[in-house]
């Protein structure tokens, strides 16, 4: 390699490459702030449907509720107006259950999505990797029930469209491997900056500074 492109690559590097990390790591941090209010609105949820599911056991067999708190009233009505039945509520719980579960790997997974894109864009190629693979790891782990992610999964994307089944699974599998690819991309042009890059940049450092002392003596 030599000087003229070893300097490309390093302005590509700081006026191109690393601006794109830092609006992936923008893009992720905000990602990170919405699944945890969304598993934490989802557990609230299940909590609060567990809580309802006798006293609506009791209005499909009996046609009324000893049911006194006006709260807990106000969120049996909701379940009644809505025409939810028990078995349609313990799926919905069933549902809601497994995807938090889902969504409890995926915040583990955007932490360290945080981690490896903070230390690419401060060019920690070492602990870089550390994090691409734990990244990698988690999306394996996230994926490996195909068919309980068929049937209950679902998959949100930037629309707020929600994604279910067949197609919400491949286009999880296809958002995975887009980021572990563009992780590896990243990887490889600060491997190339951190080794080949800076050494010739090093060199021709050096040799303009002997050529400067030469030209100095010369005059």
């Amino acid at each position: 390699m030599d000087y003229r492109t070893a300097l490309t690559l390093k302005v590509e590097w700081e006026k191109q490459v690393k601006p794109n990390i830092k609006y992936e790591l923008e893009r992720e941090k905000d990602s990170l702030i919405k699944n945890i209010k969304s598993r934490e609105e989802a557990l609230g949820y299940i909590e609060r449907a567990t809580e309802m599911r006798p006293y609506l056991v009791e209005m499909e067999e009996k046609n009324t509720t000893t049911l006194q708190d006006d709260e807990k009233f106000e969120n049996l009505m909701e379940l009644l107006t809505a025409n939810v039945s028990v078995e349609e509520l313990d799926e919905t719980i069933k549902t809601i259950r497994f995807r938090s579960q889902k969504g409890a790997l995926t915040i583990q997974r955007s932490k360290y999505d945080v981690n490896c894109l903070s230390y690419l864009y401060n060019g920690d190629y070492e602990k870089a990797v550390k994090y691409y693979n734990r990244v990698k790891a988690k999306a394996h782990e996230i994926i490996d029930d195909a068919d309980g992610i068929v049937k209950m999964g679902g998959l949100k994307i930037e629309s707020n469209e929600m994604l279910t089944k067949e197609h919400g699974y491949n286009e999880l599998c296809k958002n995975l491997k887009c980021r572990l690819e563009c992780y590896e991309d990243f990887l490889q042009k600060l491997a190339l900056i951190n080794g080949d890059v800076k050494q010739v940049l090093k060199a021709g450092k050096r040799m303009n500074k002997r050529k400067n002392k030469k030209n100095k003596k010369d005059e």
